[in-house]
């Protein structure tokens, strides 16, 4: 198949691995991890096989075992007596590392020793589609569902494709096709979504989004649940999400094994800890680690590798492992307050009061700037009794992070300790502003127009109460009866 890039047309790719220092360890993956045999290993390739190969980019910036496993690959590839897993490992290890092009002329040769393997096809085409060359990347995909019929990412990414350039109905088919083979698929969930939204059927793509939340743990379609519940008109609901979109995200990629598997060769941390989150974000906190384990073993003094390994050891309830590496993470970044604050929550659960409060206070002498710090500070003044020296805490806390609900709500409970209600009203008003859906926030401010007798406004928070998917019913109980006893 001849594809666009080959006209010379797509741009130089800068390599990641350009600022990495050296190697710590040895990533070991085989030649034959593609799944290839010594039988194919044999067949002939051809001198116009051979040309299609890239010449070695200037690898002088890289990690040594890399260059040289690319350099060896190379050499064999390049020879008299070139190999179909020689090829097949220069593939990976550019498409790994961030050398798209490279990596392109690979697949575009593997394609002529291979064309009936689906994985070179669908590979291909993830990059190409990166680059905007959606039809060369439709046909690929197209030739990917025909050889694998059960390989779920390509039907997702073809679909994608269908619905970016309009043609609802191919999408809509694909993504129903996915959800014949897995019905809990958010990723398709989302895609019916998105079609429904394109044709203004909001009703169907409320439905599509909820079952997308539902099956995703709330990870996947808040933001457009937002947009679908404001023009059902039901904009209370549309409130209430509209502050956890902002502080979620809304872009998953799509669990791509395939593409995975790639990563084995990886040589850049910033690409493995992705995969890591990745990995964690599905719920598969050990490949998480694993991913994790590659980043360091690059990059030992990375604190966000540190950082990211400790809180998939704090997830799976390995404390002392959890609490190494947010250490190393100070060590690598002293003023890396999350990590700090996450020791001092360790110690407290191991009973160890006077440890954490050894680590938070060392911690704020190196994180003075912190807004989770200071409000953190705050809080231990407040429950010291010393509320007005808490405010100048509370008030730093927000003049360094003025988006987030947390030391607004606070800030409101130090007023109405002060009895300053006004002032306390205004807090959670702002709170609400910043992150509309906070339930804290929503209660808090519905007992305030309870207690002073604003049957309105209470009226108005309770029914935005009673319509919260995340506010418990023990919470939305004690409100009622609250409203009873006052009214």
């Amino acid at each position: 198949m001849k594809c666009a890039f080959r006209n010379g047309s797509l741009p130089l790719i800068q390599n990641p691995l350009s600022q990495l220092g050296l190697v710590a360890g040895i990533l070991l993956s085989s030649l034959m991890f593609f799944g290839g045999c010594k039988d194919q290993d044999k067949m002939a390739i051809s001198a116009e096989t051979v040309a299609l190969l890239p010449a070695v980019p200037d690898l002088s910036a890289v990690p040594a075992v890399f260059e040289e496993r690319v350099q060896a690959a190379a050499a064999i590839a390049q020879s008299d007596s070139p190999t179909l897993d020689s090829v097949k490992a220069l593939a990976r290890l550019y498409h790994a590392n961030g050398y798209l092009q490279e990596a392109m002329a690979c697949y575009e040769a593997l394609l002529t020793l291979e064309p009936e393997n689906p994985r070179w096809k669908h590979l291909f085409a993830f990059i190409l589609s990166t680059y905007g060359y959606a039809d060369d990347a439709e046909i690929l995909w197209t030739e990917t569902i025909e050889l694998e019929a059960d390989y779920i990412p390509s039907k997702i990414r073809l679909a994608d494709v269908f619905l970016k350039s309009n043609r609802l109905e191919e999408a809509n088919e694909l993504y129903s096709l996915v959800l014949s083979q897995e019905s809990k698929n958010p990723y398709a969930l989302l895609g019916l979504a998105r079609v429904a939204i394109a044709k203004e059927d909001w009703q169907s793509a409320k439905s599509h989004l909820e079952a997308a939340s539902r099956y995703s743990a709330g990870k996947i379609g808040k933001d457009l649940l937002v947009t679908v519940y404001e023009n059902l008109g039901d904009l209370r609901r549309a409130q209430i999400l509209r502050g956890e979109a902002k502080a979620s995200g809304s872009f998953v990629d799509i669990p791509d094994p395939w593409l995975a598997e790639v990563m084995i060769d990886c040589f850049d941390p910033a690409q493995l800890m992705n995969m890591g989150g990745l990995a964690a974000f599905g719920g598969d906190h050990i490949k998480g680690i694993e991913w994790s384990k590659r980043a360091l073993e690059i990059d030992p003094e990375n604190p966000l590798a540190h950082f990211q390994i400790a809180e998939m050891y704090y997830q799976t309830g390995k404390l002392a492992k959890a609490f190494e590496h947010y250490k190393l993470a100070t060590q690598y970044k002293p003023d890396f307050s999350d990590a700090w604050l996450k020791m001092m929550e360790i110690e407290k659960s191991r009973g160890n009061e006077a440890g954490a409060d050894e680590v938070f206070y060392t911690g704020f002498m190196k994180c003075p700037n912190s807004p989770a710090y200071n409000l953190q500070y705050a809080m231990r003044l407040m429950k010291e009794g010393a509320r007005r020296q808490a405010m100048g805490y509370l008030e730093r806390s927000i003049e360094l992070n003025p988006n987030e609900a947390a030391a607004y709500i606070q800030l409101a409970s130090n007023y109405f300790a002060l009895n300053q209600l006004t002032k306390a009203r205004d807090s959670l008003v702002k709170a609400l502003d910043v992150e509309p859906g906070n339930a804290l926030a929503m209660l808090t401010l519905c007992y305030f127009y309870i207690s002073s007798g604003d049957q309105a406004n209470a009226n108005k928070w309770m029914d935005t109460i009673e319509a919260h998917p995340r506010i418990e019913a023990s919470d939305k109980l004690d409100m009622r009866l609250k409203y009873q006893e006052a009214f």
